[in-house]
């Protein structure tokens, strides 16, 4: 286990690295517009992840591990070819969103490629995760960083540069697919078979993390899409500045999250609920030490990284990061709290909890056709992670003191 705990964060912290280098390129060379609009396509990529994580990466971790081989290969195979539909509505629907932003077809068709490899890879992190094979997952991220560098600096010279971001990323996960995924499927089931098996086994109990999902996704992330109708690209990349240098505190507890979720599933499969709860009172002390030596850091090069990277662009930005940090803190000892509470399949009470608080968070971004400052945005997001982290908590005391068994099992057909 600290083995795997410790290949997920190398493998988290390189990608974390490159897309905070990423995103300081484009603040430091690029125009703010730039910078906005590369931000709202990948805010949409990241809920088409989210989603497919509710479908495809919670099952997979959840019924692969301490099954028999038959019984991995059947769910593995049901539920990969099913996410090649998913695949391919993502690649539709990411650059029908994105024409809030830009219209132009080069960004739109790089959207798409984006959207289509980025859940491709995904699904092989996914497979790979589910057994356990955290080695695999870093040579896959690596050489998928390493082209991703090489495609972008090639674009930059002959695309604007949200587009050269978006094509260099698409074609970094595409080589890496290609060259470096080891875990697969024997075979694939044609889409309307493996679609209609998927529904009859498992979507009575994942429809409820895909709710969950969304309902996330649209409280985490509706600043983006209020910001964009209710003011523009620039006030946008404005809040997004601010939120740049506290990107890489989620991705560590994703980290953890991947490598937790399928142990804890174990420790329920045998009946070691204990243990479960142990992991996440581990996991809590963990992220919660490294994000006050990170913010400490933060603290203290604040001067320099001001002077390098914004230097006057973007107005405010010491006072959004630190309203970022307090937000941030609150997300990621939510997704500690989560992660049990999806092991143990208890996806209907995590949904309750991202719906409320999901219209919670839209009904306080209304306040953004007001003449209230942009920070507004980060002060109404914590307002509504206090909310969460706080029902949550209470979800996760409530298991800690009668945990069961999983819930989430292949069941008969139910047509």
């Amino acid at each position: 286990m600290h083995r795997s705990v410790g290949i997920a964060l190398i493998d988290q912290a390189l990608l974390s690295l490159f897309n905070l280098g990423l995103n300081l390129v484009l603040i430091s060379l690029a125009a703010p517009v730039e910078f906005g609009r590369f931000i709202f396509a990948s805010a949409v990529v990241l809920l088409m992840t989210s989603l497919q994580n509710a479908l495809v990466a919670t099952p997979l971790a959840a019924l692969i591990p301490g099954r028999t081989s038959e019984q991995q290969a059947a769910t593995a195979t049901t539920i990969i070819s099913a996410d090649v539909a998913l695949r391919w509505g993502a690649a539709v629907v990411t650059p029908l969103l994105c024409l809030l932003t830009d219209h132009d077809i080069r960004f739109l068709g790089a959207a798409a490629c984006v959207a289509f490899t980025s859940l491709a890879r995904e699904t092989a992190r996914a497979l790979a995760l589910a057994h356990e094979r955290t080695i695999e997952c870093l040579r896959l991220d690596a050489g998928a960083v390493a082209a991703s560098i090489l495609a972008i600096a090639a674009l930059w010279w002959v695309v604007p540069p949200a587009t050269a971001a978006l094509g260099g990323i698409a074609i970094g996960n595409g080589l890496a697919l290609l060259l470096l995924v080891r875990t697969r499927i024997a075979h694939y089931l044609p889409v309307i078979e493996a679609l209609r098996t998927y529904r009859s086994k498992f979507w009575a109990d994942t429809q409820w993390s895909l709710i969950g999902a969304g309902t996330t996704e649209l409280q985490y992330r509706s600043y983006v899409f209020a910001l964009e109708l209710f003011r523009d690209a620039i006030s946008l990349a404005t809040v997004q500045a601010g939120r740049l240098l506290l990107g890489p505190l989620p991705l560590v507890v994703g980290a953890w999250g991947r490598v937790a979720r399928p142990a804890m599933a174990r420790h329920l499969a045998t009946g070691s609920a204990r243990n479960m709860i142990q992991l996440t009172a581990q996991g809590m002390a963990y992220v919660l030490i490294v994000a006050a030596c990170y913010c400490l850091v933060l603290y203290l090069l604040w001067p320099i990284v001001e002077a390098r990277f914004f230097n006057g662009r973007y107005s405010d930005v010491g006072r959004m990061t630190t309203a970022w940090a307090i937000y941030m803190v609150m997300v990621i000892s939510h997704m500690v709290l989560s992660v049990p509470l999806q092991a143990s399949m208890r996806l209907k009470e995590l949904a309750q909890v991202t719906m409320a608080t999901a219209v919670l968070s839209c009904i306080l971004m209304a306040g953004l056709t007001t003449n209230v400052p942009v920070i507004y945005a980060v002060y109404a997001l914590i307002a509504t992670e206090f909310v969460a982290l706080v029902w949550i908590l209470v979800l996760v005391i409530r298991l800690a003191r009668h945990a069961g068994t999983p819930t989430l099992q292949p069941t008969a057909p139910a047509l």
